[in-house]
C-alpha cells in the first residue's frame, strides 16, 4: 500500500498568505495609481460652439475653423492633425494653427483652437455641413459636423 504525502497545513498557510500579499499589493497599486501609465488614457471632447467661418475677397476666400477642446482623459494628449474633409487641414501647406506648435491638452484642460486656412473658403458653401476630425499622436480621432457661415 502506498501512501502519499500531503503538503503540511503550515506550509500551505504560508503560501497562501504569500499569494493574498501579492494579489492585494498588485490591486492596492493599480488603485492608487503607482504603476504609472497603465490604463491612461486620453478621450477628447469637442464642444459643439465650434465654428467655420468664410471671410475674404472676390479673389481669395480663407476659411477659419475654431474649436474649443477638452481632455476627460486620464493622460495628456497632443493634437497632430486637425482636418476638414475635402477642404484641407491645420497644420498644412497655405494654414497657421494656434495655439503653435501643436497643443497639448492637459488632463482635464481645455483649449481653444484657431485654424486658418488660406484660399481654402472657395472649396466651402457657405450652410453647408462639413466633417471636422482631430487626431492625436496616439492615434485618437475625435470628430464633429460643423456648419459653414460667411462673415
Amino acid at each position: 500500500m502506498s501512501m502519499r504525502r500531503a503538503i503540511s497545513p503550515v506550509i500551505a498557510t504560508v503560501i497562501l498568505i504569500a499569494i493574498t500579499i501579492v494579489i492585494g499589493a498588485a490591486v492596492g497599486g493599480w488603485l492608487l495609481g503607482l504603476w504609472g501609465g497603465f490604463g491612461d488614457v486620453e478621450a477628447i471632447r469637442i464642444y459643439p460652439d465650434a465654428k467655420l467661418q468664410i471671410s475674404g475677397n472676390a479673389t481669395t476666400l480663407n476659411l477659419t475653423l475654431k474649436l474649443t477642446l477638452k481632455n476627460e482623459g486620464t493622460r495628456d494628449a497632443r493634437i497632430r492633425k486637425i482636418i476638414v474633409e475635402g477642404v484641407g487641414e491645420c497644420p498644412g501647406t497655405n494654414s497657421t494653427v494656434s495655439p503653435t506648435p501643436s497643443p497639448i491638452l492637459k488632463t482635464g484642460g481645455i483649449e481653444n483652437i484657431t485654424c486658418t486656412m488660406n484660399g481654402a473658403g472657395n472649396k466651402v458653401t457657405a450652410g453647408g455641413s462639413y466633417l471636422v476630425k482631430v487626431l492625436t499622436d496616439s492615434g485618437g480621432v475625435y470628430q464633429i459636423t460643423v456648419t459653414a457661415r460667411s462673415s
